[in-house]
This record gives structure tokens, sequence and C-alpha cells, in this order.
């Protein structure tokens, strides 16, 4: 009887060691790496609902997290904090909420005393200014700026502000080792930016206290792209399937169809296409090409 109430009345339980991160001691322009441990304490198994940093300059390994930790299982939580803008004592806190039902709510802390520093990291852009040249409209281009670092302390990139039609595919933060370089990787979407000559600015936000935007010019031409043109090649018959070639020697990515199937033909590339004469038995053959109707008047 004692055995079932206890069953019943089971509950999971959260328990976070430490609570308190004491890193001591560090200069502005480091980064604070703190562990925590979560250990379900309780007989039933606990839920990790969501855990949430109070701040931009904290950063969580949250999503390799479990989820649900059973009786007696444990996890390590990472929280990394960049300490560029402070100085003196700080405590940044971190919540986990759970589904504990006495302690829903953790707080834990990390806590650091943040010295001034006479070394600075030193950032470097290569290149300057971004020349995308011209794209064809409808078609994305991945580009590279590198980021040096030619100062005596640790450069953090910690955000970069985007113009429309780049997307940032880098994770940040970007930290730079003193004389190393990191590449940081874009991709403009010319379809998103639209037609025309393009002039916009990335704006990277670093731990440089001398100046710690920095606006970096992209410049481009997005052209309007020709038409597309389907050119089959009959390659040979082995008598058990057709094999052919279908090349697109427009601007402009197309989309076929054969029995059914859908193809995209990217500008330049070619596809071969492999059609058995077995699953052809009594039926017809039917390839379909789209091309916009008004590319096509256009071209005439």
């Amino acid at each position: 009887m004692f055995f079932l109430l206890s069953m019943v009345l089971g509950a999971p339980h959260i328990q976070v060691v430490p609570q308190i991160f004491d890193a001591g001691q560090m200069y502005e322009t480091d980064t604070v790496y703190a562990y925590f441990v979560i250990k379900n304490i309780g007989d039933k198994p606990l839920v990790i609902r969501r855990i949430r940093p109070t701040c931009l300059c904290t950063i969580l390994n949250e999503k390799e997290i479990k989820d649900t930790l059973l009786p007696g299982d444990t996890d390590t939580l990472r929280v990394s904090v960049i300490l560029f803008g402070f100085v003196g004592n700080i405590m940044k806190p971190v919540y986990i909420y759970s589904n504990d039902p006495e302690n829903g709510l953790i707080k834990i802390f990390v806590k650091v005393f943040v010295l001034e520093t006479i070394a600075l990291p030193e950032p470097v852009y290569d290149p300057e200014k971004v020349e995308l040249g011209k794209i064809f409209y409808g078609t994305t281009k991945e580009f590279t700026v590198w980021v040096k670092n030619e100062g005596e302390a640790d450069l953090i990139v910690a955000q970069i502000d985007l113009p429309e039609g780049i997307k940032l595919k880098t994770k940040l933060p970007v930290i730079v080792k003193r004389m190393r370089q990191m590449p940081v990787v874009f991709e403009f979407n010319s379809a998103v930016a639209g037609e025309g000559e393009y002039n916009r600015y990335l704006t990277f936000r670093t731990n440089y206290r001398r100046n710690y935007r920095f606006d970096l010019p992209v410049h481009g031409v997005v052209e309007k792209g020709g038409l597309n043109i389907f050119s089959p090649v009959f390659l040979f018959d082995n008598g058990a399937f057709w094999l052919f070639l279908i090349k697109n020697t427009g601007n402009r990515p197309f989309e076929f169809e054969i029995s059914s199937k859908k193809n995209i033909v990217k500008p330049g590339e070619v596809k071969s296409v492999r059609i058995e004469k077995e699953r052809l038995k009594g039926k017809r053959l039917r390839i379909t090409i789209e091309i916009p109707v008004n590319e096509v008047e256009k071209n005439k």
C-alpha cells in the first residue's frame, strides 16, 4: 500500500550544480565559459521546457540539452558570456523552466569581476568592399568576407546587420584569435534584392572599442535573365532504355517534367534523363517545359 502511494505521489525534481559559477577576475576582451550540471533527483521524468538567457551577451547550448531527463539522469549546460562593454562585478542570470512541481523555474548565475585591459583586438576586413558583378534575376550567389585580427586580444564579431537580399550563413558570434583570420559566409538572393543596381552595407559589430562598428559596402547589378532554351540531345538506345541529355543554355533555371516527374536545370547545367522502355509499354512519353509567357513574348 505504501509503495503504491509513493508511486502516485512521485514527481520529477531538478537539481543544478553549481547555482552560481564564479569565474573570478577576467578582462573585458575575454569570454567566460561556464558549465552547469542539470540532474533529475526525482522519480518521474523531468521535462526541460525552456532555457532562457537575459542578455544578448549570454550564449547557451540549450539545443544540445535533452528535452527529458529520466530519474537519475544528468546533462551539462554550457553558458558563454561575452564580457565586452562590462567593467567591475557582474552577475548574469539564466532561467531554466521545467515540469518540477516545486521548482518550475530555476535561476542560475555566472559571476565575474571584469577588468579593463590595454590590449585590444584590431579587425581587418578582406575585401573591404564586396563586388558581386552582374547577377541574373532569380539566382543566388555566395560570397565570403575574411575577418582578420591584427590586435593583441581576441576579436569577437557579435552581430552583423544585414541589408535586404543578403542572408548570413555563418553562425555568430565569430571569435578570431590574435593574428588569425576567420571566414564569414553570406548568400545574395537576387530575387529578394530586386532588379537594377545594388548598393548596400553589411554592418559588423565587434568588441573593438575604438570603432566597434564597421560598414562594409556591397555592390552588384541584378539583370533580367534571358529566355531559357530547352536542348534535348538523344544519345542512344540500348534496347532496354533511352538516354537523353537536357541542357539549359539560357540565363535562368527552368523546370521540365517527364512522366509526371519534375526536374530543375540551372543555367549552363546538363542533366541526363534515363527512360526505361518497360515502364512505357502502352503509354505515351510526355515532356513538358515551363517558360514564363512574358519571357517568350519578349524573345520572339
